[in-house]
C-alpha cells in the first residue's frame, strides 16, 4: 500500500526538523537499517508500521521478525549511530535483552555505548 507521498514528504521534513532543532526523536520511534541494502526505513512502533526513506516513500507491512538478517537499530542522536544488533526470529510479543554497539559517524570508531537495552520486535 503506498502512502501519499505530500503526506510522506511532511512527516519526513518534521521528522528532520527535530533533529536539526535539537530536539531528540519520540520513545516511539526507531531508525532500522538493514545492512546488506543499506535500506534505512523507519519504524513507528504506535502504528506498528514501516515506512521506507528513500527516492520514494513506502507503507509496508508490520515488521513481525527477521530471521538470519543482520540489523541495526539505529536511533540518531548528537551524530551517533547505534549497530550491530543481530536479530533471529524474536517472538512479536515478548521483550529481549538485546546488545548495542554504538558506532561515530565521524571516525567509525566502534566503542561499547549501551548493553541489555529491552524493546518488543
Amino acid at each position: 500500500m503506498l502512502m501519499d507521498s505530500a503526506a510522506a514528504e511532511t512527516g519526513h521534513r518534521r521528522h528532520l526538523e527535530s533533529f536539526a532543532s535539537g530536539t531528540p526523536p519520540t520513545n516511539s520511534t526507531l531508525f532500522l537499517i538493514r545492512y546488506r541494502t543499506f535500506e534505512v526505513v523507519e519504524v513507528c512502533l504506535l502504528a506498528q508500521s514501516v515506512v521506507a526513506e528513500s527516492i520514494n516513500f513506502f507503507l509496508l507491512s508490520r515488521v513481525r521478525s527477521t530471521q538470519r538478517e543482520s540489523i541495526v537499530i539505529v536511533k540518531k542522536f548528537e551524530l551517533q549511530i547505534l549497530t550491530n544488533l543481530h536479530v533471529l526470529d524474536l517472538p512479536e510479543s515478548e521483550k529481549h535483552n538485546l546488545g548495542i554497539m554504538s558506532v561515530c559517524e565521524q571516525d567509525n570508531s566502534k566503542t561499547i555505548r549501551a548493553t541489555g537495552m529491552k524493546f518488543g520486535m
